[in-house]
């Protein structure tokens, strides 16, 4: 019983541990699902600083603005008039 106890632990452990690699920002625009779970998941009781729940905030940030109609400007070339 204490081997099944010890190896339950220890597996839940090293579970916990491995998050791997945190999927990118263009990922979490493809996936409106997984992105609102992870936000959700973000809001209720992750570090807001993860690289995960930074990712997919700037994921939703984007989508956003592209919702909205927002074009970035070009950048003003001063050297252009010379």
């Amino acid at each position: 019983m204490k081997l099944l106890i010890a190896t339950s632990l220890a597996i839940l452990l090293v579970a916990a541990c491995s998050t791997g690699e945190p999927r990118s920002v263009e990922w979490f625009s493809q996936h409106e699902t997984e992105r609102e779970a992870v936000l959700a998941d973000c809001a209720r009781n992750a570090v807001p600083s993860s690289v995960e729940c930074l990712n997919v905030q700037k994921a939703e940030d984007s989508l956003a603005l592209k919702r909205r109609g927002y074009v970035r400007p070009r950048p003003v070339d001063f050297t252009a008039g010379e």
